[in-house]
């Protein structure tokens, strides 16, 4: 048994024309047909993980629906990494039924739920600040809640997400305090409409980490209001500058 556990698991590095379309899957992965990585939502370095582990489960390692889109971080030891539910002893290693564990990272290509949203970022204000976090949708079933409450605790997704976080929501202070763009509560929300369309275009997903936090913006009357109260920055001046060139200066 195990000696044909590894001849099939020798297969995936191999240049034979049965799994000439383990090359279609690489080529997909750089010509970008991926835009973020179906595990976290965050854009990255690209790679192929084996959803079974390619360590423990090395008969799949060839198989198409077994090959997942992801990026470094997600794959690193300390994330998924080659960490499978209920794996102790590689050589005892099983395939099993992963429906109704709550322990378990999601498949990108069997869960169906991730195909719309399904990951919401809670605002809450204190004082002058406010603070973000990102938790599963409370409209998803409790069991579904479970499962991407430790898929994001498992690949730290949460943690990964700040500078996400952040870069969105500079945006979205620079659009607040430039008159020309947001001078009202009507103008601001479109132009968040419009960054979340921008979003969900360039990461091909509606879980892209800048997607749901645009989107939670929209939602949250808290988060709206402090953009429309920021201080708005005074109009630049132009002013003519004349510049001599000595001869031969470049």
């Amino acid at each position: 048994r195990h000696d044909a556990r590894e001849r099939l698991g020798k297969l995936y590095g191999s240049d034979i024309k049965a799994t000439a379309y383990l090359h279609d899957i690489r080529w997909l992965l750089l010509g970008r047909k991926v835009k973020c990585c179906p595990y976290c939502g965050i854009q990255g370095n690209w790679t192929i993980d084996h959803y079974l582990p390619h360590t423990a489960f090395p008969q799949f390692s060839i198989l198409s629906l077994n090959l997942v889109p992801a990026c470094c971080e997600c794959q690193k030891p300390n994330a998924k990494g080659s960490w499978f539910p209920g794996v102790e002893n590689i050589e005892d290693a099983r395939p099993r039924r992963l429906s109704g564990r709550s322990k378990r990272i999601f498949h990108p290509y069997f869960d169906r739920y991730r195909r719309s949203c399904t990951l919401d970022v809670e605002v809450k204000q204190k004082d002058d600040l406010l603070s973000f976090s990102l938790i599963p949708k409370k409209s998803l079933t409790r069991n579904t809640r479970k499962v991407l409450a430790f898929h994001l605790s498992k690949l730290r997704v949460c943690e990964r997400a700040k500078e996400e976080f952040s870069s969105a929501w500079e945006e979205l202070l620079d659009v607040a305090r430039d008159p020309q763009k947001a001078s009202d509560r009507e103008s601001m929300v479109a132009c968040t409409k419009a960054a979340l369309r921008s979003a969900v275009l360039n990461a091909g997903s509606e879980n892209s980490m800048k997607a749901v936090f645009y989107a939670a913006i929209l939602r949250s009357v808290t988060a709206l209001q402090y953009l429309v109260d920021q201080p708005k920055s005074p109009r630049p001046t132009l002013n003519r500058i004349s510049a001599s060139f000595l001869p031969g200066a470049v």
